[in-house]
């Protein structure tokens, strides 16, 4: 399973491995890299570079001494000949295995351009191709908005994987789905499952009590909701942490292993989680952690149960109703702002701060996009506090536009530090952040 920082972090990094080695990992064939070295890459993301050809994803799991006699016995894992090792690494006595899991396998190997004289350790990949990432993301993003992207059809690779190194779908932009998720879909194996068509009216359609079948008394919903003010405990044990870490008195120097009490991994449910767990350790920690699932059989190894699944009573109770104005719109006024006419602007400006007002939505949400707004007020010369009702949206507002000055064009340094900054530590962040106040000034 594929450590939460390698799902959140760009890499660029590769392993060169002579041919056909590359070729056979990505086959199957060959299960052990063999190097003259040791590198410091335990826990590391590799792409793995084979002659001119990147064949996907390695990730490094365990490096260790391999002496000339073992090395002989592990021939059928790592395919190098004893002709090979004497001409390769003569005179060398002890060797170094790199045992690793292949993350992301390419259907279709990428060409890459070889830095000169390349060995082994290729500090930065470089793809060939005649369409950049953006480019390429700007023809996914239209084609979304055709009607086959909101259909299943069958999966077409786009010439650039996502972030994460995973393919993605150059009609509909999703990730490939396995084998298993396709059956889920109820589609063809290959096949993508197609956009869901979310509402983007402006409010939503009223929606009234379905037919009264009289079933006993009339039942108000404070009479209901009087019974659910507990919490409800799901799973017990949901987020445990298992094998050596918590088996050995002396503690593990190996992975972090998690147990996640679910039958299968699904992104768009566990990332959140993920990232949490990771985000509250240290980034020492945080770079060893390993997310295991199983829901049948329950941990294999002594654990220790760190989470339960719980439901969680909310607070204040209050009816919504339906055809009111609907917070899920308000990232509808996020969109083009810098399209939009002045009036525009400030019209979606005003309609935010009334929703504020009226508590009809998630105030973080509407906090972030009233920053999106206010900064393109202050790009247009538009005054924001002449207009600005000055209420609370505009206190939780003010911290990024204060702190945060607008980058002067040209200045490519600072444009570069501005880069992934979700992606960095809190401490790194804060030291950009200061030297960025000094080169502005």
């Amino acid at each position: 399973m594929v450590n939460i920082i390698e799902n959140l972090m760009e890499f660029k990094e590769g392993i060169y491995i002579s041919e056909p080695l590359g070729r056979l990992i990505s086959e199957g064939e060959k299960t052990l890299i063999v190097k003259k070295k040791k590198f410091p890459w335990e826990n590391k993301l590799k792409y793995l570079i084979s002659g001119e050809l990147c064949y996907g994803i390695i990730r490094i799991k365990k490096i260790y001494p391999l002496p000339i006699d073992e090395f002989r016995k592990q021939e059928e894992k790592h395919k190098i000949s004893e002709f090979e090792r004497s001409r390769w690494y003569p005179n060398v006595q002890i060797l170094f295995a790199y045992e690793f899991d292949i993350i992301e396998k390419y259907k279709n190997p990428k060409k890459v351009e070889l830095p000169k004289d390349v060995k082994t350790d290729i500090k930065e990949v470089k793809f060939l191709s005649k369409i950049t990432y953006e480019e390429e993301s700007k023809i996914i993003n239209e084609n979304k908005k055709k009607p086959e992207a909101f259909k299943p059809h069958k999966f077409k690779p786009a010439e650039w994987t996502h972030k994460n190194g995973h393919p993605r779908c150059l009609i509909c932009g999703d990730e490939e789905l396995t084998d298993e998720a396709c059956d889920e879909y109820g589609i063809p194996k290959g096949w993508c499952k197609g956009i869901e068509k979310e509402n983007l009216s402006e409010e939503y359609s009223p929606v009234g009590p379905s037919d009264d079948h009289d079933k006993g008394r009339a039942v108000k919903w404070e009479e209901v909701t009087q019974y659910w003010k507990k919490p409800i405990k799901l799973v017990e044990g949901f987020i445990q942490l298992i094998g050596g870490v918590p088996s050995h008195k002396e503690g593990s120097t190996g992975d972090i292993d998690v147990l996640i009490r679910k039958s299968e991994p699904k992104d768009s449910e566990d990332m959140p989680i993920k990232f949490r767990l990771f985000r509250s350790l240290p980034r020492e920690l945080g770079n060893r952690v390993h997310f295991v699932y199983d829901k049948f059989y329950g941990p294999m190894t002594d654990n220790v149960k760190v989470y339960d699944l719980v439901l969680m009573p909310v607070n204040e109770l209050k009816v919504h109703k339906m055809a009111e104005k609907p917070w899920a719109r308000i990232w509808e006024v996020s969109k083009d702002l810098d399209k939009v006419s002045k009036k525009e602007l400030i019209k979606r400006h005003d309609w935010l701060h009334s929703c504020y007002k009226e508590g009809s939505g998630p105030k973080e949400d509407m906090i972030d996009i009233h920053v999106m707004i206010w900064k393109e007020m202050e790009k247009r010369g538009i005054e924001h506090d002449k207009i600005s009702p000055g209420d609370d949206l505009d206190k939780k507002s003010r911290f990024p536009i204060e702190e945060y000055p607008p980058i002067p064009k040209g200045m490519e340094e600072i444009q570069k530090m501005t880069e992934n900054l979700s992606e960095i530590s809190d401490k790194e962040l804060w030291e950009k952040y200061e030297k960025l106040k000094l080169m502005v000034k």
